[in-house]
């Protein structure tokens, strides 16, 4: 009974890890990362739910801290990044400046 209530768990986190496995492909560094840092709360909710055992507080607080502080990390350079991205195609000029537009092919 005991090896079922450790199998479920161990499913659900080799799934997750697979479907972030593939998300890195489709996803922006600092949105992976964040999700990511959600496999450490995902594995301590399930451990507690499923199998029973206490966590303390200060533990919840050291997981939700973490997770608190990579995604205030992570949205700070993402955005300063997308503001230097959108800098960068507006120097460029013209229609490439808008938000899904091809960029112009330089005349040769």
């Amino acid at each position: 009974m005991d090896t079922l209530k450790i199998s479920v768990p161990a499913l659900l986190y080799t799934v997750q890890n697979n479907c972030l496995f593939v998300a890195m492909g489709y996803l922006e560094a600092a949105v992976f990362q964040c999700t990511y840092q959600l496999k450490t709360l995902t594995t301590a909710v399930l451990t507690v739910t499923m199998l029973g055992r206490s966590i303390a507080a200060h533990q919840w607080g050291a997981r939700v801290l973490l997770m608190a502080r990579t995604v205030e990390r992570n949205g700070t350079s993402s955005s300063s990044w997308l503001m230097n991205g959108r800098r960068a195609r507006a120097a460029d000029g013209g229609d490439s400046a808008r938000a899904g537009a091809a960029p112009r092919a330089t005349p040769r």
